[in-house]
This record gives structure tokens, C-alpha cells and sequence, in this order.
């Protein structure tokens, strides 16, 4: 076990121990969850429990049998068979129950237990107890503790370290102190463990007496961060930086670098765009050494977005129309600027030649920059992520890469002023996200997943703003990197990428939570209800409901625009359904027999969707039960068109009528108009075949994991990468069917 694990194990245990004699009063035993962390943390985090007798105990541990067995220093006496959802409810002998979740797909299930994730251990009000025992062993004074403390809390608030890097980090500096090096110099020397470039003297101006403010090691920490885009061959601005470049500033300092610093500039120059050994292997030698290069690499070059776009089809003119060679002719010689003014034809020839561009890593971050602006920003999540890889993705040589996705609003207090109608859209559109990709991307943070779990909680607060409407409030913030695993983790990260998902109160998809909750849960007794919407009066004559715009539209039985299903007197389409059927029977246009089948299809429908609708609010689209409600929906339209109706023309319209309601919204024209309207019929989310169609989070996922570990990553035409969103569900199909993600 390394000593950054065996540091997380001890972390742990004294955690549990803590909250155990904090809870020593109570009733009842405590119950306890790790969640968000890697196997072999959890089961550091054992070993570190089972080592120490009074806390061993104090605690049942319960591991799940099908994760942990076989595993290392894991006793078969802590492995179960029971899922976390029993584990909380049953009984416990002892003072506590410690559980393990490796998925989120029981996270409700123990949404008030107590956890232990990344987040809980590095809570600010912890670094002492990190510091003790990082320090253990050590002859430290308490002013140097202080100071330590001070060190750790400012890259706790930092908030840009995971929590392996974090101990790792802590072990490089006890390392460092052992050796009797002073702690400013510990922490310069041990900053590649968490990425960034060794800076020995980076604290060397914070002087003696205000080594315990930790403000001053904060902006130390945060004026270095931005040296780790040249780890990945990048500038400051996260631009490629060209060999040829890097070869013109080396030349004229041969005479002035030692040879070892200059050869292992040399390689690094020589290496793969992006992250490799050798672009890692330069930073284990100090900043104070590499500066003199990397301060003339820095250094703006004369030529331009236009000029060099100018040059790099100079020897490609096979490759554009003489038209184009005439556009960019004008953009070299008209807008010579470095930031010059975007136009039309700037992201029409974007859009043409963005993949060739590609061939050259700095021309296609200029020209991405230039037309996406830099930062993404975003309506569907999903696209938003696709859109950070794809800016972020490098050739590496790491088996495998890991997207990482850290959201800037953590804790509860961070959601004061944000929208509450926007947090609920969120966490209801985007839940089992986090499980749909486990293993490719890595959520950090994103505490709006649970929003719904601290809603009641924050309400009380009387700073909460819940009702804000303006563009911040309605928006959260993401940073966005990819990084290798293994030895590579740490340094191996590329540039950030910020990320602005922003929602939108005037669509009708933002009552897709409250809706989803009015189908679990109405007084018809089942999720099959007719759903309804009243088109508004227009302005216009024409003028027919917009997914965009709720005030075209009035629901049926409920206050809040854009929601389809009534809260008051929902109409059974169960019910129907069955008199329906009959009075076929009874009308003897159908016999008893086939009745009964068309009334078992049926049953085994809605058992199927009634599963679905519960678990895609907790799972989102990775719920199985999703697939499986599509497939009863179709057994159920062959069931009608197998059954013995005598009339050629009798099951095409009782199909129509009487099934394909499920999840469709007929509006009808306003109350106060005299003339009723054509009808639209709007196809919502929850029809059968929607719900099946959002479910491709599966594909998506063995896609991405494909070309996470390709070096041909992004060859292919640029990928939309989206979920189906809120537009008609035939044009959501139509941009599903283009998806390219799913083919060879």
C-alpha cells in the first residue's frame, strides 16, 4: 500500500472515530456511507479501521460481496450480500454501521446517511487532523504545524487537487521535512505530485512571520497553476505550442542553461504534442532552471490567426477554392490583429475545414478559440461535455483517460442564489449521470446533482434567493480537464476548460421534474393519465405553440406553464383502456380471448412504465427498466395488431386512439376563442419510445470509452454528442439517427 493511501486509511478512521463519539448520545446505532471512492481507497480505509482495535469494535462493516471479494486484506467476515437500501434499515448491534456504495444507483436510498466521500474528508475544518497525521513521527513545533495547516488549508480552498493527489502531496512534504528540508522548500519540491511544475522557492517571499497566513500560500499556489498548461506543451492561454517555435527559443540558449537542463529541453521539444515522459520528466527539474526558456517561448509571435492560416494552406491549396484563397488573402492583410472581429464567413470556413486544421494542434486551438469563444457554454449539458473534450483531448500515452468535471458550486450555501426551478430542472434531467459514465468521466463536486436532497434545507436561510431570475442565477459553473490514469495522473492533466451550463425559464422542459412526480404519484393510481395543454392566445394569427416559449401554452389542471400532467382529476387512461376493450367484447367485434391478451399486454405495459417512471427519476436514462418498458410498449402495439378485430381499418385507428396517448399532449385553442385552432399534438419525454430513445446513454458510453483510449480520437467529423432535449421527438430522432457516435 503506498503511503498516500495509508494516509487516507488513517484520515478515515480518525473521521469515524470523531463522529462516532459526537453521535455517542444518540439513540440507535449511526450509519455510515463511503461514497465516490476508488476500490483501493476503501479498502485502505479498512485496513486503517481493522488496525485499530477500539474503532474495529465500535463498527459493523458491511462490503458488497460482488465488488470486494477475493481483494486483498478484505476479510471475507465484512462482505454481504444485502444492497445498502436493507443495510440502513436493519438492525445493528454495535455503536455504527459503515457501508460502501460504489454507484449511485441506491444513492437516494441513503441520502441522510452519513458520508464519507472526497468532499467529507477534505473539509476545511480537517486540516489539523491532516497535518497530525501526515506529521506523525516527526519532531514538528507547533509553529511549523501552524504553518502547515495554513499551507494545506490554502489548496484545500483551491479546490483543484482530488483527494489521492492531496495525500499524495502531504506524504511528498513529510518526505521533504524528513530530509531537513525547510516546509516552504517541502512544498515547492513536491508540486509535480499534484501536477504542476517543481518550484522549490515558489514561498520563499512569504516572509517568516506571515508563514501562517494562508491567503499568502494561496496566491503563491494559484500564480504557479497556470505553469502547468506547459506540462501539455501549451502556453498560457492554453495554446499549442509548435516545435519549430520552441526549437527557435532553445538555439540562442545553449551557451547559458547547463547541459542537463538544455538536453532535457531537448527532448521535450522533441516529444509528442501533448502529455508524455518526456514533457513530465522536464519538470522534475526546478522552474528556477526551465524559466529563461519558457519566459522567451511565452513571448507573443508576430503572426497572426490569419497569417498563419494564410501559411498552413499555402502548401495545401488543394485544399480550399479560389474563392477561399481570395477570403484568406483579406483576413491576413485586413485584420492583422490578434484578436481580430469574428464575421459570417470566418465559421463558414471554420465549419468546412476544421478537421484538416486539426493537423496543426496550435492553428485548430486558435481557430476553436476564435469561433467557440473561451469558455463553452451550453443548454444540454451533455453537448457542453462533448464540447470540453473535445477542446481538451491531446494524444497521451496512458492506457487510459479520464475526463474530469468539477463543479464550482460546492456546498449548500453556494446555491443561496441560484434559481430553485433551474437546480430541480438540473438534477431531474441530468440524475445517473454520474454512474451512466463511471470509470470515463469524473464528476467532482457537483453537489446540483443532489440538489433536491438540500432544498428544504437551504430554503430556511433567509439570504435564499430561490425566486432570482437573473442570467447568474440561472447558470452553473464547471472546470473541465482530461488526465491519464496511473503513474501519469498527476501530471498528465491538460489545460482547464471552463464550462457554463445555463437553463432557460421559458421552455417547456423545466416542469419535467414536477411532471415526472405528478406521474408517480396521482390520484388515478397509475402513470398512465392523459396529459393536456391549452394553446395561449396568440398575437399573431397562426401562431401555434413554441417548445421555447411557455406563454404559448396553458396547462391543463396545473398553474405552471409548460406542465402536461394535471395535478387535480387525472384522467385514468387505465380505465379507458379497459372499457374500451369491452365494449369491443360486448359489441362482439372481438373475442373474449383476445380480449384477455390485449388486457395482459397492457398490464405487463404498465408495470413496465410505471418502473421506469420511478427509477429514471433516480437514474436518469442508465435505468435498465427504461429498455424494458420500450420492449413491453412494442410486445403491447403487436398485441393490437395480432388481436382478431374483424375491421381492416379497426386496429391502425384503435391504436392510434387508445395507446399511442401514452405520453402525448393534445392542446387545444384558447378558452376564450371562438374558433378552435388546428390541433398540435406534442410528443413529451415520457412516451414509451422517448424515454426509450434518451436511454442511449449506453452507446454514448462505450463510444466514448473507445475513443478515450484511441489516438484517433476526433479523426471523424466533429460529434454533436447530445441527449434529445426539448424539442419535438421526431426531430429528436432525427438528430439521434445522425449521430455518428454509435457506428464502427
Amino acid at each position: 500500500m503506498t503511503e498516500a493511501l495509508d494516509l487516507i486509511g488513517r484520515m478515515a478512521a480518525r473521521l469515524l472515530t470523531a463522529k462516532l463519539d459526537a453521535d455517542a448520545g444518540d439513540r440507535g446505532a449511526a450509519r455510515f456511507v463511503i461514497q465516490g471512492l476508488a476500490n483501493d481507497e476503501v479498502v485502505a480505509i479498512i485496513t486503517a479501521i481493522q488496525a485499530n482495535d477500539a474503532l474495529a469494535a465500535r463498527l459493523d462493516i458491511t462490503l458488497p460481496r460482488h465488488v470486494f471479494e477475493g481483494m486483498a486484506d478484505v476479510p471475507a467476515t465484512l462482505l454481504t450480500d444485502l444492497a445498502a437500501t436493507e443495510l440502513r434499515h436493519a438492525d445493528c448491534s454495535r455503536e455504527g454501521r459503515l457501508m460502501v456504495l460504489t454507484d449511485d444507483s441506491q444513492q437516494q436510498s441513503v441520502a441522510q446517511v452519513q458520508k464519507i466521500d472526497a468532499d467529507a474528508l477534505l473539509d476545511d475544518v480537517l486540516a489539523p487532523s491532516w497535518i497530525d497525521e501526515a506529521s506523525a513521527g516527526l519532531s514538528l513545533d507547533e509553529a511549523h504545524r501552524s504553518q502547515w495547516i495554513a499551507a494545506f488549508r490554502a489548496l484545500i480552498r483551491i479546490d483543484r487537487v482530488g483527494l489521492r493527489q492531496t495525500a499524495a502531496f502531504l506524504s511528498s512534504v513529510r518526505s521533504e521535512l524528513a530530509e531537513g528540508a525547510t516546509l516552504p522548500h517541502a512544498h515547492g519540491h513536491s508540486l509535480l505530485t499534484i501536477g504542476l511544475p517543481r518550484h522549490r522557492r515558489l514561498f520563499d517571499d512569504i516572509p517568516p512571520q506571515k508563514l501562517t497566513w494562508m491567503s499568502l500560500w494561496k496566491a503563491r499556489f494559484e500564480s504557479h497553476w497556470s505553469r502547468q498548461n506547459f506540462m501539455a506543451k501549451r502556453d498560457l492561454k492554453q495554446i499549442p505550442l509548435p516545435r519549430s517555435l520552441l526549437r527557435e527559443k532553445l538555439s540562442p540558449l545553449e551557451e547559458i542553461l547547463a547541459p542537463e537542463i538544455y538536453a532535457a529541453l531537448d527532448d521535450y521539444i522533441q516529444a509528442p504534442d501533448g502529455v508524455s515522459d518526456n514533457t513530465i520528466k522536464l519538470f522534475e527539474h526546478d522552474w528556477a532552471d526551465l524559466a529563461p526558456f519558457f519566459d522567451e517561448a511565452q513571448k507573443a509571435d508576430k503572426r497572426r490567426i490569419g497569417a498563419e492560416t494564410h501559411e498552413f494552406y499555402q502548401v495545401r491549396s488543394d485544399l480550399v477554392t479560389a474563392a477561399e484563397l481570395d477570403y484568406l488573402d483579406e483576413f491576413r492583410e485586413r485584420r492583422p490583429l490578434a484578436n481580430p472581429a469574428k464575421q459570417i464567413q470566418d465559421e463558414e470556413f471554420y465549419a468546412s475545414h476544421a478537421d484538416e486544421m486539426r493537423e496543426d494542434p496550435r492553428l485548430s486551438a486558435l481557430w476553436e478559440r476564435f469561433i467557440y469563444g473561451q469558455k463553452v457554454e451550453c443548454r444540454d449539458f451533455l453537448d457542453g461535455l462533448v464540447q470540453c473534450l473535445r477542446r481538451t483531448y491531446q494524444p497521451l500515452d496512458a492506457h487510459k483517460r479520464v475526463l474530469v468535471v468539477r463543479a464550482q458550486e460546492t456546498g449548500q450555501s453556494r446555491f443561496l442564489g441560484l434559481n430553485h426551478e433551474i437546480c430541480t430542472y438540473f438534477a431531474g434531467r441530468y440524475a445517473g449521470l454520474s454512474s451512466a459514465f463511471d470509470g470515463l468521466i469524473r464528476f467532482e463536486g457537483v453537489d446540483a446533482f443532489n440538489y433536491p436532497n438540500f432544498a428544504d434545507a437551504i430554503a430556511k436561510d433567509k439570504r435564499r434567493n430561490a425566486l432570482a431570475t437573473s442570467k447568474r442565477a440561472r447558470q452553473l459553473n464547471f472546470r473541465v480537464w482530461l488526465e491519464g490514469e496511473g503513474p501519469l495522473a498527476a501530471a498528465s492533466r491538460t489545460a482547464e476548460i471552463k464550462l457554463v451550463w445555463e437553463g432557460d425559464l421559458k421552455t417547456v422542459g423545466l416542469t419535467y421534474p414536477s411532471d415526472l412526480g405528478r406521474l408517480r404519484e396521482n390520484s388515478a393510481k397509475t402513470p398512465l393519465i392523459e396529459c393536456a395543454a391549452k394553446q395561449a392566445r396568440a398575437r399573431s394569427r397562426g401562431a401555434g405553440p413554441n417548445l421555447q416559449d411557455v406563454s404559448t401554452l396553458e396547462p391543463a389542471g396545473a398553474r405552471d406553464r409548460g406542465a402536461f400532467v394535471p395535478k387535480s382529476r387525472p384522467q385514468s387512461l387505465t380505465k379507458d383502456w379497459k372499457l374500451q376493450v369491452q365494449g369491443l367484447i360486448d359489441l362482439e367485434l372481438l373475442s373474449a380471448e383476445g380480449g384477455k391478451r390485449l388486457l395482459e399486454a397492457y398490464a405487463t405495459f404498465e408495470t413496465a412504465y410505471k418502473l421506469a417512471i420511478e427509477e429514471i427519476t433516480y437514474l436518469g436514462f442508465v435505468a435498465d427498466s427504461v429498455a424494458v418498458q420500450a420492449n413491453a410498449y412494442s410486445a403491447l402495439l403487436h398485441a393490437i395488431l395480432d388481436a382478431d378485430l374483424p375491421a381492416l381499418g379497426l386496429r391502425p385507428r384503435f391504436a392510434s386512439r387508445y395507446v399511442h396517448r401514452r405520453g402525448r399532449a393534445a392542446t387545444q385553442g384558447p378558452a376564450s376563442s371562438e374558433r378552435v385552432r388546428r390541433r398540435v399534438v406534442l410528443a413529451l419525454d415520457n412516451t414509451p419510445a422517448a424515454m426509450s430513445a434518451s436511454s442511449t446513454g449506453r452507446r454514448w458510453r462505450e463510444a466514448l470509452s473507445k475513443r478515450l483510449s484511441s489516438p484517433s480520437f476526433l479523426e471523424r467529423q466533429p460529434t454533436h454528442f447530445t441527449e434529445p432535449g426539448w424539442s419535438l421527438f421526431l426531430a429528436s430522432c432525427v438528430r439521434m439517427l445522425a449521430e455518428p457516435l454509435g457506428g464502427p
